[in-house]
């Protein structure tokens, strides 16, 4: 080889080498970018689970289950942005605002139900069902087993 063809190749190599170089800077910055993206996703993803787990105790839960505004807002206000504090506070407030309403609804009366077993004038019937004897006995001693209720059953028509 010679002196020319060698300092062409090494000019050659150093361009490549500066150009590798330059492509590596902007990877590293496009990771970057990606890394801080993809924090940013998992922090909505936390807030989005603990928002969810809360409506669904809301929903699902018992009245007995329900949880002190200021204790929630301490273990998940790390996660929420001040938007949604806010429109949580709203909420609260919409509540406490439907408990109030519900609260001045008159009360009404309510009748009960009669215990007729069948409207005036209609014959009543009467049939009992005799039980199999051999499901009258005990399967384990074979004694005979007592009389423990009966049921009865209107229909009209």
């Amino acid at each position: 080889m010679n002196l020319a063809a060698a300092k062409a190749r090494i000019a050659e190599l150093t361009e490549r080498n500066e150009a590798l170089s330059a492509e590596v800077v902007a990877l590293k910055d496009h990771n970057d970018s990606l890394a801080a993206h993809n924090e940013s996703l998992t922090d909505r993803i936390e807030r989005l689970e603990i928002k969810i787990e809360k409506l669904a105790r809301q929903l699902f839960g018992r009245r007995s289950e329900t949880i002190n505004p200021a204790e929630l807002l301490e273990g998940i206000g790390e996660f929420l942005t001040q938007e949604e504090l806010d429109l949580f506070g709203e909420l609260k407030k919409e509540e406490r605002e439907n408990e109030e309403e519900e609260e001045r609804v008159e009360g009404y009366t309510r009748k009960k139900a009669s215990k007729k077993l069948s409207p005036e004038g209609l014959p009543v019937r009467e049939q009992t069902i005799p039980v199999p004897s051999e499901e009258c006995e005990c399967a384990a001693c074979g004694e005979e087993m007592p009389v423990i209720g009966h049921e009865e059953i209107v229909r009209y028509g």
